[in-house]
């Protein structure tokens, strides 16, 4: 179906000519409890003529329309869409075996199936009877135009957010130095999720984390009100939190659409607590991924992000740990150094050894050095000290 639609080309409108309706583009359709609403673009619909029974192939060409409820196949093998417009009402219809074609064609192309909340433009015939009255059977469909609207809608979220200040908000917060207690949004049963947790407390390093699950729907209708409301909680707890992780793998865009939402965005950026996102696959980029404090592309990359944090701070503490013992080992060195400096002086200052080198030392008869022969008369006792043995003496004569 995928590669076929690429090939064909979606005609454009067609030119006005004889028929009721020819050359007269529609817009602005909706689906509302199955009934589909629009009004015609250029001039009003003019009633046929009594005389005029029928007319066949009137129109054929572009009807731009919003669906607001929902779109199901209908009884009888075939779709119905009721549409009312200024002056006419009519049935839309898509026969079933129309409808299984362009319904997967639809969403193999644009990731999202038809349903309510999406502009369509599709390819349709106006048929006249007085019998059955206004009807219109819808041919083809182009999932380009839808394409384009929902990233115009992408692109208006993202302005609406950066004009009430809110797309840089998340920027300004700090995340804590070693962040302990996270906050974890997802579903329970998500394998990302048991990814992440795995990865986190069954590392290598032995680091240690707390985690509380906050339970959210991470996909479908329900998902941006529910992913709000477990921000909204996880942010109000008592006990605060170091930072708060959303956490999605892989899917298809429909199944990540909630993550271009504006309510789930403006919930993050309110946050006031750093806000991680791992929602997506590598090629994925979300508004809510913009709002973040920070993102990654996948949980187990997410639970690195926080390893990492406690691994820098783990070679910071061992690059500490090795300067302090340099500096330690460096200052016992000094010191030593010192100490046999001191040990030398004493060393050279030994009596003993300046006696080895020749010298004697000359005490009188109290054991008192005696530094001149001065004072001494004959007959004092005086004693020789040399390196080998003391010599006693008596003084015999003084000169």
């Amino acid at each position: 179906m995928s590669s076929a639609g690429a090939e064909r080309r979606f005609p454009g409108p067609v030119r006005a000519g004889e028929s009721l309706l020819r050359g007269c583009p529609w817009e602005g359709g909706d689906i509302i409890n199955d009934r589909w609403y629009g009004k015609k673009r250029n001039r009003p619909l003019h009633a046929p003529d009594a005389s005029e029974n029928s007319v066949g192939g009137g129109f054929s060409g572009p009807f731009v329309g919003e669906s607001r409820d929902k779109c199901r196949e209908g009884q009888a093998g075939r779709a119905l869409l009721y549409g009312t417009f200024p002056v006419a009402k009519v049935t839309a219809i898509i026969w079933s075996s129309k409808f299984r074609f362009l319904a997967p064609y639809f969403e193999s192309e644009t990731g999202i199936p038809l349903q309510a909340g999406i502009n369509v433009l599709v390819q349709v015939q106006v048929n006249f009877s007085q019998l059955y009255g206004l009807s219109v059977i819808v041919d083809d469909i182009d999932p380009q135009y839808t394409i384009g609207d929902k990233e115009k809608e992408r692109q208006e979220t993202i302005e609406r957010l950066r004009r009430e200040g809110l797309l840089d908000r998340q920027k300004k917060l700090s995340l804590a130095s070693l962040p302990y207690r996270l906050a974890v949004i997802s579903a329970p049963d998500a394998a990302g999720y048991r990814d992440f947790m795995r990865h986190l407390h069954e590392n290598e390093y032995g680091f240690v984390f707390h985690t509380d699950l906050y339970e959210a729907v991470m996909q479908g209708v329900s998902a941006p009100e529910s992913i709000s409301v477990a921000v909204g909680s996880a942010a109000a707890a008592e006990c605060p939190y170091d930072a708060v992780l959303i956490l999605r793998g892989g899917g298809a865009k429909l199944d990540l659409a909630c993550f271009d939402d504006y309510e789930v965005a403006a919930a993050i950026a309110k946050c006031p607590v750093p806000v991680l996102t791992a929602v997506g696959h590598d090629q994925d980029f979300h508004i809510c991924d913009m709002a973040a404090w920070n993102y990654v592309k996948t949980p187990t990359a997410l639970a690195d992000v926080f390893l990492d944090i406690y691994m820098d701070e783990d070679q910071r503490l061992m690059s500490y740990g090795s300067r302090l013992k340099m500096a330690f080992l460096n200052k016992i060195s000094g010191m030593q150094s010192r100490i046999d400096l001191l040990e030398s002086r004493i060393s050279g200052a030994d009596p003993r050894r300046i006696l080895s080198r020749g010298y004697a030392l000359v005490l009188d008869g109290d054991g008192v050095v005696m530094k001149g022969a001065g004072g001494r008369k004959k007959g004092d006792k005086v004693s020789v000290m040399f390196a080998d043995g003391t010599l006693d003496c008596i003084v015999n004569e003084s000169r």
